[in-house]
């Protein structure tokens, strides 16, 4: 594909830092565990469309109530499941964003400390030191 090799260049230069940033383990597995649980929103789907096909010959062609009330077990098990996951995705999303966001805030303080000296209209007596 072409441009493909430019966007993964591009995002491994800004991706980089943050994953070897002083916390990078715990930056890691938690970005292991995004794309862990991103998969398993994939099976989730995979198994509600199994789960849908199984149970309209269930209902309408062998008119099986104990089949019916197996596969309505079965959907609020994959129910709770695919809240689980999303919500585990949130809040995995979640720390991940807030870790970059103390990066991004730390480092930009560090810029403005290293270039407050040279604004114009700065000395050391208005600083206090």
């Amino acid at each position: 594909m072409p441009g493909q090799s430019g966007f993964l260049i591009q995002f491994m230069r800004l991706a980089g830092p943050f994953w070897n940033s002083e916390n990078k383990a715990i930056i890691r597995s938690r970005s292991l565990a995004l794309i862990v649980l991103t998969a398993l929103q994939v099976v989730i789907v995979v198994i509600m469309t199994e789960w849908s096909a199984a149970l309209f010959p269930m209902r309408f062609e062998q008119r099986s109530m104990s089949g019916l009330f197996r596969q309505a077990g079965i959907a609020v098990l994959i129910l709770a499941v695919n809240m689980a996951v999303w919500f585990m995705h949130v809040k995995v999303t979640r720390h991940l964003q807030n870790r970059l966001a103390i990066l991004a805030d730390g480092a930009r303080h560090r810029s403005m400390d290293e270039q407050w000296p040279s604004l114009p209209g700065y000395s050391l007596a208005d600083s206090g030191t």
